[in-house]
């Protein structure tokens, strides 16, 4: 299925990046726009009218020409000939708060789901969010791109066509109806891609040497993951010359959400991955800092290792290199990988809406407005566990996650040792309280009271 899109001068759209975005979403379906803009002849839009552009392309399954002029004898839109469709905006802002950004995606999705199935649009009361109902009641927008699905009738329609090709129809509409549903929380769909790019899932990989291959092998399966802005990769071949490695993997490690291991007998006998990597992995696993996930890419005894409390991938702990077909493997596995990606995503989404929510009101919002400049450092590491103090902080965590958070940046200007005599003091004043690390005896963590 191949889409070209096509705008008025005057409509405030952008363009490239929903079209950008489509294509990362979908598998079956490549969206392009026109830079050319359009010009309609006359104030009101009839849908028998000819538009003044060459529309005759038969390469494209379908086109859509989009104006902010109000239509004669419809609302939104009309079909003025074979797989061109006229989409007007007049009047989009006095029906819903969500923008024509957003309209227009969820539109997408509409004409799209008008390819896979055109028979009669539905309309039980009972199921007014699907999108095959939509056109009934233009009131009910909201409603509709909050809701943002297929009912199951409407999906079982099609699927018992037996027909591959609206099948995969069906997964690129049901793609886009899940993004604008997860854009909800925000008026503009595009605000929120930038706020999802700027809360990049980080995921460290730990790893022998001897099963670099491996490593390389996987990387190529979780690019889509980067392409579409979803993570942050690292391992130590980004290592730059001259760099201290042992700090700068301590600092990755501890501003990762997620932390794969690759378990082969060469990672499980590694000294510095057991002494290093797989201990401070442990205590931010406890703490709810970072996840965790091992895959198993050779065979090995990694159920008799801590590793055995963790969900294992790929699927029933079978090791990547004893399938039949590896490919089926890495398959798996990232699919695994994407459900925890997922849960992230949404765990951030939800902690930053009912920050920004209740941020006036809130100790976190008090906390932070009450840091100011001239605070001494014993007085930020106080204020930075109170801020934080649902969770325990060993001491390398306060210097390199903390000192991202804002307000706290100074925390990075300390040594271990100064934050150790800081945070001696602080328990012994009884305004923090230490204990021991279950997966680390030798370490300490700290938590305001």
């Amino acid at each position: 299925m191949k889409v070209k899109i096509f705008k008025e001068d005057d409509v405030n759209l952008n363009l490239n990046i929903i079209v950008d975005r489509l294509n990362a979403i979908t598998k079956y379906t490549h969206f392009e726009f026109s830079q050319i803009d359009l010009k309609f002849p006359n104030e009101k839009l009839d849908s028998r009218e000819k538009v003044l552009i060459d529309i005759s392309d038969n390469t494209y399954d379908l086109i859509v020409l989009i104006s902010s002029k109000q239509f004669k004898d419809n609302y939104f839109f009309h079909e003025i000939k074979d797989d061109v469709i006229l989409l007007s905006f007049y009047g989009w802002k006095n029906l819903t708060k969500f923008s024509i950004n957003t309209g227009l995606v969820y539109f997408i999705a509409d004409f799209l789901s008008l390819k896979i199935d055109n028979s009669e649009r539905h309309h039980k009361d009972d199921i007014t969010e699907c999108i095959y109902n939509f056109a009934w009641d233009k009131s009910e927008i909201s409603n509709g791109i909050e809701s943002s699905i297929i009912c199951d009738i409407c999906q079982q329609r099609i699927i018992d066509e037996k027909s591959i090709k609206k099948q995969h129809l069906l997964d690129d509409v049901m793609s886009i109806l899940e993004e604008v549903r997860k854009s909800t929380n925000h008026n503009d769909i595009v605000e929120y891609w930038d706020a999802q790019k700027k809360e990049k899932v980080k995921i460290f990989f730990s790893y022998a040497h001897e099963d670099r291959e491996y490593l390389n092998e996987f990387k190529d399966y979780i690019k889509i993951f980067e392409r579409n802005g979803l993570v942050e990769r690292w391992d130590d071949n980004e290592l730059i010359v001259g760099e201290k490695w042992d700090n700068t993997i301590k600092d990755k490690i501890y501003s990762a959400d997620i932390i794969i291991f690759l378990l082969s007998a060469s990672s499980l006998a590694s000294e510095y991955i057991y002494n290093n990597e797989l201990k401070i992995a442990f205590e931010l696993n406890e703490i709810d800092e970072a996840h965790v996930i091992p895959i198993v890419i050779k065979d090995c005894l990694w159920d008799m290792t801590e590793f055995q409390e963790f969900h294992i991938l790929p699927q029933d702990g079978i090791a990547i290199n004893s399938w039949r077909l590896r490919e089926e493997a890495w398959t798996s596995t990232a699919r695994g990988l994407k459900k925890a990606i997922d849960n992230i995503i949404a765990a951030k989404e939800q902690s930053l809406e009912r920050i920004q929510k209740d941020r006036h009101k809130s100790k976190l919002g008090q906390v932070l407005e009450s840091v100011k400049e001239n605070d001494d450092i014993k007085e930020i590491v106080l204020k930075f566990l109170r801020t934080y103090h649902r969770w325990w902080f060993n001491i390398p965590r306060i210097i390199n996650w903390g000192s991202e958070r804002d307000g706290f940046q100074k925390l990075k200007t300390l040594s271990y040792e100064q934050l150790k005599s800081i945070l001696d003091e602080l328990v012994e004043e009884g305004e923090i309280v230490s204990k021991h690390s279950s997966k680390n005896k030798n370490s300490l963590l700290y938590k305001a009271k």
